[in-house]
């Protein structure tokens, strides 16, 4: 990913993003009984999270 800042921290809005993900699905995660669906939902949020932060895709 790539950000239009130089200065702007992957690292650290990531792990904000996955803590934020983390915790809205934290009561949903029973509701999940499969592991793999869970595992993609958290990822999807936190991509939306780190696109508003201003991080977009790159290949």
């Amino acid at each position: 990913m790539t950000h239009v800042n130089e200065d702007a921290d992957f690292d650290k809005d990531y792990y904000a993003c996955l803590e934020e993900a983390e915790k809205s699905l934290s009561d949903e995660r029973s509701k999940f009984s499969n592991v793999t669906v869970y595992d993609s939902i958290l990822e999807k949020r936190i991509l939306l999270c780190m696109i508003s932060k201003g991080w977009h895709e790159t290949e």
